[in-house]
């Protein structure tokens, strides 16, 4: 993929190699507009998203905020919230 794309794979707030602050709340939100000013420093301006397990809620939120920049979203590996194994 990487041959004909840019692929960046960003840590979430608290995950990955970013650390986790003592009470911390993150939500898919605050996710979100922290993936948004990424993306405007890097100055990419149209993307396909895919995004696994709790990065799913941040990535599901920039789609919902900015449809213009996302052009595509595969999500995997989370249950979205009012969409539970129960339902299926």
């Amino acid at each position: 993929m990487a041959e004909h794309y840019t692929v960046i794979a960003p840590d979430n707030r608290g995950m990955g190699d970013s650390s986790l602050a003592p009470n911390a709340d993150y939500p898919a939100a605050s996710m979100a507009s922290d993936l948004e000013g990424l993306l405007s420093f890097l100055n990419i301006n149209k993307i396909f998203v895919f995004s696994y397990d709790k990065g799913v809620g941040a990535a599901v939120a920039l789609a919902a905020k900015k449809p213009s920049l996302v052009q595509a979203l595969a999500v995997s590996e989370n249950a979205l919230p009012g969409f539970g194994y129960e339902s299926l």
